[in-house]
């Protein structure tokens, strides 16, 4: 199946992770520009960075 992904964050780059690791074919994948904010730099997984 081919797979058009929308996520942010931990729980998104997981979901990217599992979906990836299967047999569907990730086509796209959006997401949220890359922010300056040290939360989300400690605290969140890139799915930009992953994908």
């Amino acid at each position: 199946m081919r797979v058009v992904m929308f996520g942010y964050q931990t729980w998104g780059h997981r979901t990217l992770q599992a979906l990836l690791d299967s047999s569907h074919d990730v086509v796209t994948v959006v997401t949220h520009p890359k922010s300056e904010h040290a939360y989300e730099k400690i605290w969140s997984d890139s799915v930009a960075d992953l994908a």
